[in-house]
């Protein structure tokens, strides 16, 4: 064999002189001019070092590496030179790294796995108690650089990792996962020799070493050893070979890597060394060892020895055992012969052999390629199959042995016949054939053929026995002609289908055995000296069964069944063993046996008779026919397998050659599915089960022949039109039920949805310089959305819920701060000039009020909706305050000074700042550390403050890193300062993580030492950092933090601006660590929380005065007893019984214990205004029950009216009530209206009109609260108007209010709503407490950083679904189930709401029930609430917001147009899990009918398959020309544009006689182009059903050219098409398609092959099966004879895959016409 040459090797960057160059393309890769080479320079000590690496494609393995295909390409190469390592592959340069400013010289360079991270969503969990296995964990490479303490890892995703290296490197090994490293050896240092790390965020762990039982050496085990070999990407074995330095013997180890524990504290070791016993003496200290495998695929281990010239290798089992060795100058290893299985090269010493030898597995056996030995020195460098060879001249040429088949029909055959012979007989063969192939010796050159089967046909026919008589010599041919028809390349065209029937190229005029025999006796001529015992004779039974079976898998597959024929190869050696039956066998497919009688006087020798069984040629064809004819109570012979002939000719053999693809895996896989199918009983969901374990692919069906796939399909498709409940994920994806398998998956959701990307066919959009230009100015246009920072950059959602009017582009527009505003002013000509800049100023004071406030709305409105491509410098709107006056006065300037100077836009631009940071999805993975220091200003600002307390609140802030923050701390700034350290504890909320409460403890001087001296820290900080802690250790009731928080309500001093302030933060932070543990035995119970927190309220403790700490008390108080319904904790919290007592609540205090009251009653708490009115006391109610007169009384009253609204907005947040909301709005009305009337010029007239503002406020923000997210339009309107109103008396506190409030109503777009658990209703009542700020700088009452906690009580609650073929979503009914415990608190409502209704009323309502958000029921006092407590079902359009999930029990998807799927929520907690993750994912998976149009382009149902009349056939052509050009929505939006236009005209001419009329043909062709998105279906419509006009040709050259069998044939097809679509059963075209072209060629019966006819008799079995079955089955009259009530299901095809009766009529057809050819 001879070795190809591939040119020199330099590395990267080096550069040759020109006479080289003209050498070395003058060589032509021949060996006697390589010495003229001219030598490299004299090699120097600074010299690049240069390696190569496997190709790569993109560095990621997605599952086990095992199963990982090697990538094919260039080799990659890295040349390290000192400071700089250059990456490169072939010519393309991919990364060159210069460390010379890092003072570092390179130690090493390699290419390492890691374990892939960014794919565990897509990965099957596994338990966090148990280690996860390395080899089941997704990789991607890496380039690992080693410098001096510290290693560099590239990824090839651009990502990159520093890792610190506490040791001195000695060398850095690559492992099958991760990275080993060995420090260098010293016996004093006690450290252990290996550390490992299998992630880069991970840190480097010891290696665990377990000495081998019988090892003597126990003592000092790890110090002793240093690494010689270690195997990298095996896909077999994990190997080390390491040597003991002390007693100089090699040890050989197996190594395991383990992922390490998530929940581990500290690192364990993931990295095992497990000792095989061996007792290997270390040659010398230059001794090299590398890694080879035996033929059955064990790993050996060889080392090398230069000093000792020889290379010894040895068997790696239980125990170590040399297997041969070798003098050698060198030795290497690489996949010469065998794929993924490595071979050993070795280079002989001088003078001793001719060529290289190559070692292929077997024994001691080698064989020689052929070179030029002496002018090579050196084997490096070996890469796949190609390797270095060093000449004698310092030039590296690179060589490379590919000594593997390349024809699928050759390597499947040396596979089988691995069944049939002995190893050493089968490696001869090999041996043999590879000789034959790839030597260019002139003595193959007459034996030698072009095609690889007829090459081993040869080879065969060489190691066996043939006596030729002298009749039988090969003639010569006459002419030219006849040496072309006695060609390979005649005989291998000949039996195309182009030339079937033809007479022009008549068959060979030689007889193509004679040929066959001649040339093997050639070939055995040349290999004369073969001992006796190597021949074939007494194994040729076995090689005729083998490549029988062989021939027979290959007919299963239509995708090899053209590759070559055995079928000849057959026939001769049946000839030469007598077996006459098998050649008649063979004469049915093949031509060529009427050569064989021509070959009386060959035989074999007479010194062996094969045996003959007399058992007739195994028919995979007819097996599955008997096997579809029998019920699953009949027994059936099992097909003969490879294996099974393996154990009959040698029972007694254990070693077998590793096989990379075991041969007639197909045959195997038919006969499995199909012995599953009929003798199961459930076959059809056995063989689909069968079909996902083994993961096939709907590939593995295309290859099938149509007779022997129909089977199959129709069993796929009864099981996807009712599937199994037991069938998993990936049996359901497989029958096409996507919707099912998402339900079913623990992967993350949208795993089996196809994403919404560009079609392949589609070209990319070409941008011109007009178009570029017009993007720009677009984006640079004032009051442009993309700009001001409300875009809403996920849309999907958001148009398809509120897409039909502008409710959402008018909510944008309003809460705009960027753009600049165009207002008219008025211009009063008796004012000065000073006058009117006066006036104007205090109108753009009025206005900049609102615009102030609009960010904290905005934040509400975008939260979440950009979720990828985030921009590298991620932009922030600005806040415009000027305005352009109208008509003439411009642009007018704000002065700032009017409402306090800069400072007091600091608050503004932090909201606008968290705004702009929520537009971020917590779903996003863009968000990196080095992302957010990018984006970090120059000069830290309010704006970039509120930016980290944003991703804190979404949970990135995560990803910084300790010095990341400390840089931040350090800086010293005030807001940014409390932006980050209450974004850090949003994002840790409820974990106590330890480092976040370190640096919160900081800024709190209760958790500091008490010997700790005074810090000068901002107040600002302490109260950020005091609600921290609170989020920090949310309902964790921990004492410790709960002592220091109830010490910190009153620890500033009154009089101090922000004691109130800091007091209600301590508050909410007792309330958030207590949370609704008032009731229950904790560690608290002996801390008298409740006294101390009465002792800070108005009460009978004191009365000399309203204190500031009651806020932060009566807070505390509501949080720790929410819900409990606890009598005596409300009691302290009830309105003052008294006038007297009155007088030291201010109204805003009442507003807060009415609501913490509420908290804690929160089941009595009902959406009634009998209710509310319940709530005020008797005196401070007028003699008609209204407000009182006074009015100090008054606002209290409205106070107590107010903070009972808001504790309805609490108790129904997110849930869309329709009652509670009416409620509430009630009181919306009531105080908008008495505002307008409120104010009669006296100062307690003024007073209680601020007042009623307040109320009015609260009041909007309950409502907004209880419908949020639900876009609701009559509320929208009425936030419109509040956001119109400018007036003097509007502070900023109440834009705040009206403008989050709206946001609330379309908050993250709408695909979000409020939920009530109990950490949702504290962070809403942090979030929207009732006290407004009256100017942006005002933090008094209420830190205004806090207005941002809603975050934390949001709940992805709107169900989107997504079809899976496009990932887009759409439009869906669906039908929620709620549980029964619902109804109990609508009964209650009702019950308080109404007296009596009537039992019809009751019967009604049962019967329907009510839609989500329409009014309670109501059920009179005097019936049993029992009657309505029953499952409520509701029913909507997707998407949807759906209520709490604790609430449904299950969701239906409804049809008639999407498949039915059910989400069931009370089978465990699964169920309950996957909904949740789901609406987070916003992805449920839904699968829509052929023969329909979604919502969206067909809201009436009117355009559907069903609805109007389908054409016989498509006239016309729809050619290319025809055809609408632009991407295929384009095309869809087009023809249903005129569709619509047509349905208005000609639906009576729609309707005409037969339906074939010129406008039903139109309507065909575009019923083709919306409903048919696949390709392959368009075809089928596009040439198979219409007639082409006349004179045209066809498009398929089997289909007849006559006018009638044209339209007959398109009217079949188009009949096929709409049954086809009506039914879901698209596959079945195809087979269709098959049947009419049988039936089409029954006009000569030749051209129907024995195949065909066997698939035909396979499927009318088949169907006869299944109505036997179903008539067993069926009920039976008096008489007992079954009701045949399934002859018409089977005739319309609507149970079946195939009209059974086109199968019967077909079949007919063939019997009559072999009959009436048989009488001819």
């Amino acid at each position: 064999m001879d070795i190809a040459i591939l040119g020199e090797y330099r590395y990267f960057g080096q550069e040759s002189s020109p006479d080289r160059l003209e050498i070395l393309n003058n060589t032509s890769g021949t060996w006697p001019d390589l010495l003229s080479i001219p030598p490299h320079i004299a090699p120097v000590p600074d010299r690049p070092q240069s390696s190569l690496f496997p190709p790569i494609v993109d560095g990621v393995v997605p599952g086990s590496v095992k199963q990982a295909p090697a990538p094919q390409g260039y080799d990659v190469e890295l040349v390290v030179s000192k400071s700089r390592v250059t990456w490169a592959q072939g010519t393309i340069l991919r990364k060159v790294l210069d460390y010379n400013s890092e003072a570092g010289t390179v130690t090493q360079a390699l290419f390492v796995w890691f374990a892939d991270n960014t794919t565990t969503p897509h990965v099957t969990p596994i338990s966090q108690d148990e280690p996860k296995d390395a080899s089941q964990q997704s990789r991607r490479q890496a380039l690992v650089v080693i410098l001096r303490g510290v290693a560099k890892i590239y990824f090839h995703n651009g990502e990159t990792h520093s890792v610190s290296l506490p040791f001195r490197v000695h060398k850095a090994w690559a492992m099958d996962l991760g990275l080993l490293i060995e420090i260098p050896y010293d016996k004093n240092s006690g450290m252990p020799p290996f550390y490992s790390i299998l992630d880069p965020l991970e840190e480097f762990a010891t290696v665990n070493m377990v000495p081998a039982p019988s090892s003597s050496r126990i003592q000092d085990t790890e110090v002793h050893n240093t690494l010689k070999h270690i195997s990298c990407m095996d896909p077999l074995h994990s190997i080390a070979v390491t040597v003991d330095v002390v007693q100089k013997r090699f040890r050989v180890w197996k190594y395991m890597s383990t992922m390490p524990r998530p929940t581990a504290v500290e690192m364990e070791p993931n990295t095992h060394f497990l000792e095989i016993s061996s007792d290997i003496k270390f040659p010398s200290p230059d001794a090299r060892v590398f890694g080879a495998h035996a033929v059955d695929g064990s790993y050996v281990f060889c080392v090398f020895s230069k000093t000792r010239k020889k290379v010894d290798c040895y068997m790696i089992g239980n125990e170590i055992a040399a297997l041969w060795t070798k003098p050698a100058a060198d030795a290497i290893s690489l996949q010469a012969t065998r794929p993924n299985l490595l071979d050993v090269l070795v280079l002989p010493l001088p003078n001793q052999d001719p060529g290289l030898l190559l070692w292929t597995g077997y024994a001691a056996e080698f064989f020689s390629c052929k070179a030029k030995v002496e002018k090579i020195i050196q084997l490096k460098d070996a890469v796949q199959d190609r390797v270095s060879l060093v000449l004698r001249t310092g030039v590296i040429m690179r060589a490379q042995l590919s000594f593997m088949a390349r024809s699928s029909l050759v390597r499947e055959a040396l596979d089988a016949l691995s069944y049939a012979l002995p190893i050493d007989l089968l490696q001869m063969v090999k041996h043999r054939f590879l000789q034959l192939e790839f030597s260019q010796d002139s003595q193959y050159a007459d034996v030698r053929s072009p095609r690889e089967w007829d090459n081993l046909v040869t080879t065969l026919l060489s190691l066996i026995s043939i006596d030729l008589a002298s009749s039988t010599e090969k003639p010569a041919p006459e002419s030219d002609w006849d040496v072309f028809l006695n060609s390979d390349m005649h005989r291998h065209l000949g039996g195309h289908p182009s030339f079937r029937g033809s007479t022009l190229l008549p068959l060979p005029s030689i007889n193509p055995f004679i040929d066959m025999i001649h040339k093997s006796r050639q070939l055995a001529a040349l290999h004369s000296n073969t001992p006796p015992t190597s021949s074939l004779d007494h194994f040729l039974q076995f090689i005729i069964t083998t490549l029988h079976l062989l021939l027979e898998d290959r007919k299963i597959n239509i995708a090899t069944c053209r590759e070559g024929d055995p079928t000849p190869l057959l026939m001769l050696l049946c000839h030469l063993s007598g077996k006459t039956t098998w050649i008649d066998f063979y004469a049915r497919y093949d031509t060529s046996s009427r050569w064989i009688t021509a070959l009386q006087n060959i035989h074999l020798s007479e010194t062996f008779v094969p045996p003959d069984h007399g058992h007739p040629p195994p028919d995979l064809f007819k097996w599955i026919s008997s096997i579809v004819s029998r019920s699953p109570a009949q027994a059936t012979e099992p097909f003969p397998t490879l294996t099974s002939l393996r154990k009959e000719r040698d029972p007694t053999q254990t070693v077998f050659m590793r096989l990379e693809f075991p041969p007639c895996e197909q045959t195997n896989k038919i006969t499995k599915l199909f012995t599953t199918l009929m003798l199961d009983i459930d076959g059809e969901q056995a063989v689909v089960r069968a079909l996902a374990s083994d993961d096939f692919s709907n590939t593995f069906l295309d290859q099938l022949p149509f007779g022997v796939s129909l089977p199959l399909r129709e069993a796929i498709w009864k099981c996807r039109r009712n599937p199994s409940p037991d069938l998993g994920p990936k049996a359901l994806s497989f029958i096409g039920r996507n919707d099912l398998a998402e339900l079913k998956s623990i992967k993350q959701p949208g795993h089996y949805i196809t994403l919404p990307s560009r079609r392949a066919t589609e070209p990319a959009k070409k941008l011109d310089v007009h178009s570029l230009c017009k993007d720009v100015v677009n984006t640079g246009e004032e009051g442009d959305l993309e700009t001001s920072g409300t875009e809403i950059t996920d849309s999907e959602v958001t148009n398809l819920r509120f897409g039909a009017d502008k409710r959402v582009a008018e909510t944008q527009r309003m809460l705009q701060s960027s753009s600049i505003l165009e207002i008219s002013a008025p211009d009063d000509m008796d004012l000065s000039e000073e006058d009117v800049r006066a006036a104007h100023q205090d109108l753009l004071r009025r206005l900049a009020q609102r615009t102030l406030a609009l960010s904290v709305g905005r934040a509400i409105l975008t939260f979440g909706t950009l979720a990828s491509n985030l921009p590298q410098k991620y932009p922030v709107p600005l806040i415009t305050l000027s305005a352009k006056l109208t008509p003439s006065h411009g642009v007018t300037e704000f002065d700032v000074s009017t409402i306090g100077g800069e400072h007091a836009l600091d608050w503004p631009q932090f909201h606008n700042g968290v705004a702009a940071g929520l537009r971020i999805s917590p779903n996003s993975t863009d968000v990196k550390g080095s992302w957010v220091i990018y984006n970090r200003p120059t000069t830290l600002d309010s704006t970039h403050a509120g930016f980290l307390l944003a991703l804190g609140l979404t949970g990135h802030l995560r990803v910084l890193s300790a010095s990341q923050l400390y840089r931040y701390l350090t800086a010293e700034h005030e807001m940014t300062s409390t932006g980050l350290l209450l974004g850090l504890a949003c994002a840790h909320r409820g974990t106590m993580d330890r480092t976040t409460t370190k640096q919160l403890a900081l800024r709190i001087p209760g958790l500091l030492p008490p010997e700790a001296a005074p810090l000068n820290l901002s107040l600002l900080d302490q109260i950020s950092c005091v609600l921290g802690v609170g989020l920090l250790y949310m309902e964790t009731s921990n004492r410790g933090m709960a002592e220091v928080m109830l010490s910190e309500i009153g620890r500033i001093p009154q009089g101090h601006e922000l004691q109130e302030c800091h007091s209600l933060a301590a508050g909410f932070a007792l309330g958030f660590v207590t949370l609704t543990q008032g009731n229950r035995q904790t560690e608290l119970n002996d801390m008298k929380i409740v006294e101390v927190l009465m002792g800070h309220m108005p009460g009978s403790s004191y009365r000399s005065g309203v204190g500031r700490g009651s806020s932060g008390a009566s807070v505390a108080l509501g949080l720790m007893y929410l819900r409990t319904n606890d009598v005596l904790i409300a009691d302290k919290l009830r309105v003052p019984d008294t006038q007297f007592d009155l007088d030291y609540f201010t109204p805003d205090a009442l507003t807060l214990r009415v609501i913490c009251r509420c908290l804690v009653l929160w089941d009595n708490v009902v959406p009634t205004k009998r209710w509310i009115l319940s709530q005020v006391p008797r005196y401070l109610k007028s003699s008609t029950g209204g407000p009182p007169v006074s009015e100090t009384s008054r606002q209290s009253y409205y106070a107590i009216l107010a903070g009972c609204c808001f504790a309805l907005g609490l108790r129904f947040a997110g849930s869309s009530n329709e009652t509670a909301f009416e409620c509430i709005i009630h009181y919306v009305d009531m105080f908008r209206d008495l505002g307008r009337n409120a104010g009669d010029g006296s100062y307690e007239g003024s007073i209680t009109k601020s007042a009623i503002r307040r109320c009015l406020d609260i009041s909007v923000v309950a409502a907004a609260m209880v419908v949020a997210g639900s876009g609701r339009i009559d509320f929208m309107r009425r936030l419109r108007t509040f956001h119109r109103k400018t007036a003097g008396d509007i502070s900023y506190g109440s834009h705040m209010a009206y403008h989050m409030a709206l946001g609330l109503l379309f908050v993250g777009g709408g695909g979000y709503t409020l939920g009530t658990s109990p950490s949702c209703v504290a962070t809403l009542l942090c979030s929207f407490y009732p006290r407004f700020p009256t100017s942006p700088s005002d933090n008094r009452a209420h830190l205004q950083a806090f207005r941002h906690l809603w975050v934390l009580a949001l709940e992805p609650r709107c169900l989107v679904t997504r079809e899976t073929h496009t990932g887009a979503c759409c439009s869906v009914p669906v039908r929620i189930h709620l549980k029964a415990a619902y109804y109990q608190s609508q009964i209650q409502i009702g019950l308080d709401r109404r007296g009596s209704v009537t039992d019809d009323w009751i019967r009604s309502w049962q019967s329907q029930g009510p839609t989500f958000g329409a009014p309670s029921p109501v059920v009179p006092r005097s019936h049993d609430p029992s009657i309505v407590l029953k499952d409520e079902v509701l029913e909507t359009m997707t998407p949807c917001l759906l209520p709490e999930l604790s609430l449904i029990s299950k969701i239906e998807v409804l049809g008639p147009r999407y498949w039915p799927i059910t989400l069931d929520m009370s089978a465990g907690q699964f169920g309950r899990t996957r909904l949740w993750r789901i609406l987070k994912a916003r992805s449920m998976a839904v699968i829509r009918h052929l023969g329909h149009l979604s919502y969206a382009d067909d809201p009436l149902g009117t355009r559907g398959v069903l609805a109007r009349p389908f054409p016989k056939l498509l006239d016309g052509d729809m050619g290319e020309s025809q055809t609408p050009k632009g991407n295929m929505a384009q095309r869809i939006e087009q023809i249903l544009r005129d569709q619509f236009q047509r349905d208005r005209a000609n639906m009576q001419q729609l309707l005409g006689p037969g339906g074939s009329g010129e406008n039903s043909a139109s309507y065909g062709e575009d019923f083709c182009g919306i409903f048919l998105q696949d390709p392959q279906v368009t075809a089928f419509a596009n040439y198979l059903c219409r007639a082409p006009n006349r004179g045209k040709a066809l498009h398929s050259r089997s289909l007849p050219l006559d006018d009638e069998q044209d339209k007959a044939r398109a009217v079949f097809f188009t009949e096929v098409l709409y049954e086809c679509l009506t039914a879901d059963k698209v596959e079945a075209l195809g087979v269709h398609v098959w049947l009419f072209d049988i039936a089409n060629r029954l006009e000569t019966l030749d051209m129907l092959s024995m195949q065909t006819i066997w698939e035909l008799r396979i499927v009318r079995n088949y169907y006869d099966t299944q109505r036997r079955l179903k008539v067993d089955g069926q009920e039976r009259d008096a008489s007992g004879q079954p009701v045949f009530a399934t002859k018409a299901t089977d005739e319309d095809g609507s149970e079946t895959l195939v009209k059974v009766g086109r199968i019967y009529e077909l079949f007919a057809k063939i019997t009559k016409k072999v009959e009436g050819h048989l009488e001819l």
